[in-house]
């Protein structure tokens, strides 16, 4: 009489969603996946793992009463006036001075300021940038 066969060993741990089926005649398992419909031999392997996300932006800096009052002072620092409409329109967009450095001239006209306006603030962007610049650069 033939002897018994041996017992079928434990499958694998397979990655998802790989699973393992066992081939009596060659004694050893083979994996498909059931999503591809992919079939092997070899033992599969997991994908690698997706890259990290990238870093969230700085935060930006907290709109305060207090921050918009710098940034009319600075404003008018550099000898900007601009009308009340205009300083609504920034106090409504909770503009800072650290944002007016990073607007363009496009996002000022965009925002609905009198172009008058657009054209003294922007005019004056430049020494607020290099100010800033200033600030930053260390002693």
């Amino acid at each position: 009489a033939a002897p018994p066969p041996a017992p079928v060993p434990e499958p694998p741990t397979l990655p998802h969603p790989w699973q393992a089926f066992w081939d009596a005649s060659s004694e050893r398992y083979y994996f498909g996946h059931p999503t591809t419909g992919q079939v092997q031999w070899d033992m599969p392997v997991a994908a690698p793992p997706p890259p990290p996300p990238p870093p969230p932006p700085p935060p930006r800096p907290a709109y305060t009463e207090a921050s918009y009052e710098r940034l009319v002072a600075e404003l008018a620092e550099v000898r900007v006036r601009p009308s009340q409409d205009a300083l609504s329109i920034l106090r409504r967009q909770e503009v800072t001075v650290e944002d007016l450095c990073d607007l363009t001239h496009a996002m000022l006209v965009a925002a609905g300021i009198d172009q008058i306006d657009v054209h003294m603030i922007w005019s004056k962007i430049e020494v607020l940038r290099n100010r800033r610049i200033a600030r930053e650069e260390p002693a």
